[in-house]
């Protein structure tokens, strides 16, 4: 029987797939600095069609620390969980990248299109029902410009270059 204090973590099968949307985030950001030790996406290889899950790694922490202190009983027989995430399109998280960050760092989204990457995220699933996690108190983010505002500032210290 797994374990209910075990956290697997599953490596994408295609590197390049996994950061299609995570760059929209982190890229434009970093794009204007001297020096990033890590750039995720440089050219967005997929339409603003694409739909996806989404949580900030603010929440993704959340879910461990939150996770960790479950007992087996509330878990009940299944130890897996569905966690919540924000479901939008790339179309969405660009305009929310516009809002919170303004034009000129959205401007710097390239649009690159792949279709060999365009068929992977194709297969992956879109919409989630966490309603389990829910009602185990697991919390999320309301929205892509929540995600954006705790990149900001868990990850460029409350401040945008423009």
């Amino acid at each position: 029987m797994p374990s209910a204090n075990r956290v697997s973590v599953v490596p994408p099968r295609v590197p390049a797939a996994p950061m299609v949307t995570i760059g929209l985030v982190s890229v434009p950001f970093t794009l204007n600095r001297p020096l990033c030790t890590v750039v995720l996406v440089e050219k967005l290889p997929v339409p603003d069609s694409v739909l996806h899950w989404h949580a900030s790694p603010r929440s993704a922490v959340g879910f461990l620390i939150h996770a960790a202190g479950l007992t087996r009983d509330e878990l009940g027989e299944r130890v897996n969980l569905t966690m919540p995430g924000v479901c939008c399109t790339v179309g969405e998280q660009i305009a929310a990248l516009k809002r919170v960050a303004g034009d000129k760092v959205a401007a710097r989204i390239r649009r690159a299109p792949d279709e060999l990457v365009a068929r992977i995220v194709a297969g992956w699933p879109r919409r989630f029902e966490p309603k389990r996690a829910l009602a185990l108190g697991f919390t999320v983010e309301k929205s892509f410009d929540d995600i954006i505002r705790a990149h900001i500032a868990d990850e460029l210290g409350g401040r945008i270059a423009n």
